[in-house]
């Protein structure tokens, strides 16, 4: 996955937030959805337009979806709404701040102070959010997700309003 660095940004915390419903059958369904970090970088600079680049691993993609979601037997069928790309961006100073409150690995276990407040003690930064909706993915992940090996028994379908016209994948 590419893509570029915004202005004043520095560090980048990149998720996939899957969108579905669950369809019990019943005219009970239900809007779900959940989130996991693909991964996080951090820029050289904060001018901006810097090429940046996660690997997205597809096996991974499923099996994730497969370890979060519940295998339950109420559920008829999971209709797939889309795939968003959300981005979490940390100016230089909030970057920092991270950096010294990770978690230690090592003998030293005391932690700096941080503060960039004159003659106080705190921090003034900045986050920004920004999310891309309804990413396009290819037919055979559409495939994978309803058909395959490792998500095949969480029984998703697909949301016509999505364009798939295939009518294996596409929800009734």
């Amino acid at each position: 996955m590419k893509y570029r660095s915004g202005a004043d940004g520095k560090r980048f915390d990149v998720f996939f937030r899957v969108r579905y419903a669950e369809d019990r059958g019943n005219g009970d369904i239900r809007e779900e959805n959940y989130r996991y970090k693909i991964g996080t970088t951090t820029s050289n600079t904060t001018v901006g337009n810097e090429q940046m680049q996660l690997t997205v691993s597809g096996l991974g993609f499923y099996e994730t979806l497969l370890g979060m979601m519940e295998n339950d037997a109420t559920i008829e069928r999971r209709i797939f709404r889309g795939l968003d790309i959300e981005f979490e961006v940390a100016d230089i100073e909030l970057t920092t701040y991270l950096r010294l409150t990770e978690p230690i690995s090592g003998i030293v276990e005391e932690r700096p102070e941080y503060t960039n407040i004159t003659n106080g003690y705190g921090l003034f930064a900045a986050r920004h959010f920004q999310t891309t909706r309804n990413v396009r993915i290819g037919l055979d992940s559409y495939f994978e997700l309803v058909e395959g090996p490792l998500t095949a028994g969480l029984n998703f379908c697909v949301d016509p309003a999505l364009g798939v016209t295939n009518s294996n994948l596409v929800c009734n």
